[in-house]
């Protein structure tokens, strides 16, 4: 880290190189979400390559944020290290302390008791801690999941389909009446339910809606293959939706078989 941390402040330097000495604090920010992105998409592709240079990037990250904020004695590389190390003792009791967890549950418990007492200490609101930056998906289920802390929940997980159900009704009724802001809401709540029900069920939302991206782009590029193949213009006049449709579950066949082999 030493290393990166040379070249960031060589980057900020005088002779330095003109858009790293531009960056502000707000104008990283963005490249912090970037590279977030980067690394899930290396780490659920498992190449090691991918990810050693995804999380190379995002500690270049680190470095020119430490770097600027040296410059502006804000902190430096110590002060994130000594603040990293108390709160990763602190928040694990059953590691480093005298309670002992029997499984990741336990575990999970300890370090969320620990962050609930911290919370309490500084007098702020259940959600207080909450990313402002973070993807809607997974606000949400985060939201939900404090909540729950609380007992705000649902009690069973067959109860939200309930939900999702009067979700739809609703979106149904304002559609009708053309209200795009109404019908932004309704979707929103839409939405909501059904992460609800993932968050339920011990699943995460984004996860799944990544991987079913994923699954829609697959299959997608294997219907521009046998397009091409065939000749068939994609998004041309010869292309219509009974066409589309027709590649489109070839796509899903072609799928399938290769599972079963």
């Amino acid at each position: 880290m030493e290393k990166i941390l040379k070249i960031m402040r060589r980057l900020r330097g005088r002779d330095g190189c003109p858009w790293d000495r531009k960056q502000t604090l707000m104008t990283l920010r963005q490249c912090f979400i970037e590279e977030a992105y980067e690394i899930a998409e290396a780490l659920a592709s498992g190449q090691k390559e991918k990810i050693e240079e995804e999380i190379g990037d995002m500690l270049c990250a680190i470095g020119l944020v430490i770097a600027l904020a040296e410059e502006r004695k804000l902190f430096d590389k110590h002060a994130v290290i000594r603040r990293a190390e108390r709160k990763m003792i602190s928040r694990h009791p059953h590691v480093f302390g005298g309670v002992k967890a029997r499984n990741a549950a336990e575990a999970l418990k300890f370090f969320q008791g620990v962050k609930e007492e911290e919370r309490k200490k500084a007098g702020v609101s259940l959600l207080g801690d909450l990313e402002k930056g973070l993807p809607a998906l997974l606000a949400a289920q985060k939201i939900q999941k404090k909540a729950a802390r609380i007992g705000f929940d649902w009690k069973d997980a067959a109860d939200i389909f309930g939900k999702i159900e009067e979700e739809i009704g609703e979106l149904r009724q304002v559609f009708r009446k053309r209200k795009p802001d109404e019908i932004q809401e309704e979707i929103g709540d839409l939405l909501f339910s059904v992460v609800n029900l993932a968050r339920k069920v011990d699943l995460d939302a984004e996860t799944a809606l990544f991987s079913t991206n994923s699954k829609f782009e697959r299959r997608f590029r294997r219907m521009e293959a046998i397009a091409k193949k065939r000749r068939i213009r994609f998004g041309g006049s010869d292309c219509g939706p009974d066409v589309l449709e027709g590649l489109w579950e070839e796509a899903k066949r072609f799928e399938r078989k290769g599972r079963k082999k």
